[in-house]
């Protein structure tokens, strides 16, 4: 069952690639968000593709909103014959609630790119977390090295006695 809609076709074969499940939801994304998307796309010549339809079976033991289904657009896309060569979901970014890891254990083996995740580090241990998984290829983060306090000093502190990171 074909769940998305190519609507700007990339040349190169980079696309941004969104979600808007639900018949509601895609006609106020159409309305309000597309005719900004559709100047960026085009000013920077990457395609345009929405998925429209659940990803998964509402009847999967792992079907959840379709927030949570763009961590399915990899492999997805991928069986339909669309090249990715990278997603990047930020769900957590700013809570300092930590990575969504478990998500991703679940579902690297669909993925045919390197996963950095992104979006949620609120201190060490959930860049320890990250970097420990072996699903994972590399953590990042903002939020943590810039507005809480000494995060940057404590992360690399702590990361020193378990990495062989660069020393200035």
């Amino acid at each position: 069952m074909k769940c998305h809609e190519i609507i700007i076709k990339s040349k190169n074969k980079n696309y941004l690639v969104t979600v808007a499940i639900g018949g509601n939801f895609y006609l106020d994304w159409k309305k309000y968000a597309f005719p900004l998307w559709k100047k960026y796309c085009l000013r920077n010549k990457i395609g345009l593709i929405v998925i429209k339809k659940d990803l998964i079976s509402k009847n999967s033991e792992y079907w959840k909103k379709r927030q949570w289904q763009k961590m399915l657009v990899g492999a997805y896309l991928l069986k339909s014959g669309v090249l990715i060569k990278n997603i990047c979901s930020i769900d957590r970014d700013g809570t300092g609630q930590g990575y969504m890891i478990d998500i991703i254990d679940k579902f690297k083996s669909d993925f045919n790119c390197p996963i950095i995740i992104s979006g949620g580090a609120g201190n060490w241990k959930h860049l320890l977390k990250g970097l420990e998984n072996k699903n994972i290829n590399a953590v990042s983060t903002a939020n943590l090295l810039n507005f809480i306090g000494d995060g940057f000093k404590k992360a690399r502190t702590e990361l020193l006695k378990r990495f062989d990171l660069p020393t200035w």
